[in-house]
């Protein structure tokens, strides 16, 4: 692409004197040729000094004319070199303005583009506002079921998760940053899914039918079913939870076999079959 001069286009004042001067002298030559046909028909007659003085005088105004028409050649050559560069620059000053109408269009273009991303970027935004808001609702339903699974989980296996039932209270106030209360809900329903597939041994208090307190051993399959013994065999129980936690039915019936179980887990005697009591498709609300 050829390069944009501006020396060359400051010079251009020049060049119109240039044309000027060669328009001025045209006009000095055409001047010229009328002098030389109104002179041309008188003949010098000897003896006539005045006669010889018009006649150097016109050889004079000849040279003159003659010199004026070398140097309007010489100008009407100079011109048609300036004129040259002059439609050159014309040339590259309209390539020019065709490559600015086309960055031009292409900015528009891309402006268009620019304005039609913050459009969506608007409406994704009320999209995602709307979703903030159900998810926040999922995360407070969230907490509130984990809440209810405090009271209904055996004493031993809430003291062991005492520390996230408290972190969750905490950061369910409305201060509290949704990802946070978000990744609180999932640590803790992972760990509750991980109870779900595991025999949890421990022990309890419970109270017999008599009233007496008594220390029980005891294992949950899972959360579905819990089975409690006593030390010396002679009480037994089996559990199944519900809404206000796990009740317990006095079964001595099972006592053997439950600490059969425990033995087992215990790895204190070699595993055997013990049939114990289940119920199935139960559910918790």
């Amino acid at each position: 692409m050829k390069r944009y001069d501006d020396k060359r286009i400051i010079e251009a004042p020049s060049r119109w004197k240039t044309l000027c001067r060669v328009v001025m002298l045209s006009r000095v030559g055409v001047a010229l040729s009328c002098l030389g046909l109104f002179f041309g028909p008188f003949s010098i007659v000897p003896g006539h000094a005045e006669d010889a003085v018009g006649l150097a005088r016109c050889k004079q105004l000849a040279d003159e004319w003659l010199s004026l028409r070398r140097e309007i050649g010489q100008t009407r050559g100079e011109w048609q070199k300036e004129q040259e560069l002059l439609q050159s620059e014309v040339a590259m000053l309209r390539e020019l303005h065709e490559q600015h109408v086309v960055r031009l269009a292409e900015q528009e273009a891309a402006l268009r583009d620019v304005e039609e991303t913050m459009r969506a970027l608007g409406r994704d935004s009320s999209q995602d506002g709307d979703n903030m808001e159900r998810l926040k609702a999922a995360v407070v339903a969230g907490e509130a079921c984990l809440q209810r699974w405090q009271t209904r989980l055996p004493a031993f296996l809430a003291e062991s998760l005492h520390g996230e039932f408290s972190r969750l209270a905490m950061e369910s106030g409305a201060d509290s940053g949704l990802g946070e209360r978000l990744q609180r809900v999932v640590n803790l329903n992972t760990q509750l899914q991980l109870l779900t597939r595991a025999v949890n041994v421990g022990s309890l208090v419970l109270t017999t039918p008599a009233g007496d307190q008594q220390q029980m051993d005891v294992v949950f399959w899972g959360l579905a079913v819990g089975y409690a013994v006593a030390p010396d065999a002679s009480l037994a129980a089996v559990a199944y939870p519900d809404k206000s936690g796990w009740q317990w039915t006095w079964r001595p019936d099972l006592a053997v076999g439950i600490r059969n179980v425990l033995a087992s887990y215990r790895k204190d005697q070699p595993a055997v079959f013990v049939p114990l009591p289940v119920r199935v498709e139960r559910e918790v609300p």
